[in-house]
């Protein structure tokens, strides 16, 4: 399969074969999508806002976090809150009540900022499941399923996430929030090689915030390198995360510790994506540690297609630090294979291609370009460029090849190239 199919397999939902019934269950319930069995209504009075807010302080704790219960705010004094008192026939004061999301019954209710133990008790009566709770119960039964282990792993990266967010200050997209918001190219982009969020505005984590975000994670992650069962699994955030990592000395510690783990399993399975996802996720929350010296290291299986060598995440690193004449040729073949060797809807072959336009060219004919350009092939470029322009019928496409000679210092090119139009290109 190639590395393109894997793309698009990680911007749908994948149906995952789960070895047991209730393992199925378990990660079902893990979905985002899965709806939360009640809301958390909170009605204050007068203009104050303090009940509310020491609510949502009290939510953000470490044992109520892994509800993601959601919250209604019920603004004092508007119909809705005359309403919502008289249906459940609740006094006028500030107060909190929990209501079943499908019958919309009355749970349970207060009128005092309730300790979180016994608040999770409430949530888990009400429904709600800490799934972390049951998949480690789950994997304490049944040690040998290593589908539940990475399934625990992945929920424990996510509120990772989600912590490190909070108290970073900042707003770092997946993925999958890119393709929600209509962003198809930047999820595109994001999942071939997602670059470290930009941490610039955000806050320093402090020890304490660090370890509450990501220690759980980072056991998980220690426990599978010990165990010997990361070899097993695919490591879906590093595909589908949020690269927060440079942000935390934890798992920078972690990183450092386990990257000649990684280094070793590649010498044996060098074509493995899984593990090259891995290296590069690692690596680059590491600082980004030079990748031609592991290459250099690695000894591909004779049958590997030179399009399949150096693999796309690799390629892609090469691509960005590429310097002297020697790096631009050998990338220069990989993607002259890459490009030659399949169908591609830039070439006209969209029922054959397994890639829309726009992801033809950043993954495809773009880098072929550009490394033609930095070789100092202009006319091969050329010719790649008036073919596809004809072959295509793509009306960005004249641009975006523009945009990049001018990048490669070609002014003149970049004029050429921004008049041709499909049928007259020559």
């Amino acid at each position: 399969m190639s590395h393109r199919m894997l793309v698009f397999g990680l911007l749908v939902p994948c149906a995952l074969s789960a070895q047991t019934s209730v393992i199925r269950v378990l990660m079902d319930q893990d979905t985002a999508t899965a709806p939360p069995p009640a809301a958390l209504c909170i009605l204050e009075t007068g203009n104050g806002h303090g009940f509310a807010a020491s609510f949502g302080a009290l939510l953000q704790t470490p044992d109520l976090r892994v509800y993601r219960v959601p919250v209604r705010r019920i603004t004092a004094g508007s119909p809705e809150e005359k309403a919502f008192r008289t249906r459940y026939r609740l006094p006028p004061a500030p107060q909190w009540a929990l209501v079943d999301a499908r019958t919309e019954a009355l749970l349970s209710h207060g009128a005092h900022l309730p300790a979180a133990g016994p608040f999770a008790q409430t949530l888990e009566q009400a429904g709600f499941r800490d799934r972390a709770k049951e998949l480690r119960a789950y994997i304490k039964r049944n040690p040998q399923v290593i589908e539940a282990r990475e399934q625990l792993l992945d929920l424990l990266r996510q509120r990772g996430e989600a912590a490190a967010q909070q108290f970073l200050g900042i707003e770092a997209p997946s993925p999958r929030d890119r393709l929600e918001r209509g962003d198809l190219a930047g999820a595109l982009a994001a999942v071939q090689d997602p670059d470290p969020a930009d941490l610039s505005s955000a806050k320093k984590l402090d020890p304490v915030q660090d370890l509450e975000a990501w220690s759980a994670f980072a056991q998980a992650f220690d426990e599978a390198f010990r165990g010997g069962g990361w070899r097993e699994m695919a490591f879906t955030w590093t595909k589908e995360g949020r690269a927060l990592d440079r942000g935390s000395p934890t798992l920078q510690g972690l990183y450092l510790r386990w990257l000649p783990a990684v280094e070793a399993a590649m010498r044996e399975e060098p074509d493995s994506v899984s593990l090259w996802n891995l290296w590069a996720w690692m690596s680059r929350a590491l600082g980004d540690r030079p990748i031609r010296p592991l290459l250099e290291s690695l000894r591909p299986s004779p049958l590997t297609p030179k399009g399949d060598w150096p693999p796309a995440r690799a390629a892609r690193r090469l691509l960005a630090t590429a310097s002297s004449p020697a790096d631009w040729l050998s990338l220069k073949e990989h993607y002259q294979a890459l490009w030659e060797g399949e169908p591609h809807a830039l070439r006209g072959a969209p029922e054959k291609s397994e890639l829309p336009l726009e992801q033809d060219w950043e993954e495809g004919l773009g880098p072929l370009l550009e490394c033609c350009l930095r070789s100092h092939d202009t006319a091969q470029a050329d010719a790649y460029l008036r073919e596809a322009v004809d072959a295509s019928r793509w009306p960005g496409l004249a641009a975006k090849a523009a945009l990049l000679a001018n990048r490669c210092g070609q002014p003149e090119l970049a004029t050429r190239w921004r008049a041709l139009r499909p049928g007259g290109s020559r």
